[in-house]
């Protein structure tokens, strides 16, 4: 098949590139919802450009179990391993990544029937993993800014 001057192993890793793309966006999502109501998380922030760039997908305000209030950017990652490779490799120290906690091997995606949205099911699941994971974020000092 001849598209736009393009052939078919051209065409094929277009697709997959947007499939991985659409993976990770789906996984972004999922995760800004469950942190939104996560235990302590004040607020979450999409990211602009300058910090999608340097790897930031979101920013939280988040108030710890023992009252200090930070602010943490976070690296989303579609699985366990992705997430533990970008924190082992040469980054800045002012963010981590970490793990979406969601697995569409699960059935984690697909609550509208679009297979793009967490289901609630696995939303609720999710936070207490979010929970544990900013408070070790906190423990270790990994933060942009604290909070005055």
């Amino acid at each position: 098949m001849d598209c736009l001057g393009y052939g078919d192993e051209e065409i094929e890793n277009a697709y997959k590139f947007l499939a991985y793309v659409i993976n990770g966006m789906r996984h972004e999502i999922a995760a800004e919802i469950a942190l939104r109501k996560t235990k302590g998380v004040r607020a979450v922030y999409t990211t602009g450009i300058d910090d999608d760039l340097a790897g930031i997908d979101l920013i939280v305000e988040y108030k710890d179990n023992y009252g200090g209030e930070h602010i943490i950017g976070l690296d989303i990652k579609s699985t366990l391993d992705s997430a533990r490779n970008a924190n082992n490799s040469d980054r800045d120290k002012g963010y981590r990544a970490i793990w979406s906690g969601f697995d569409h091997r699960r059935g984690d995606f697909g609550s509208y029937e679009d297979n793009l949205m967490p289901s609630n099911k696995a939303v609720k699941r999710v936070r207490s993993f979010y929970e544990t994971e900013l408070e070790e974020i906190v423990r270790k000092g990994v933060g942009r800014h604290k909070k005055k």
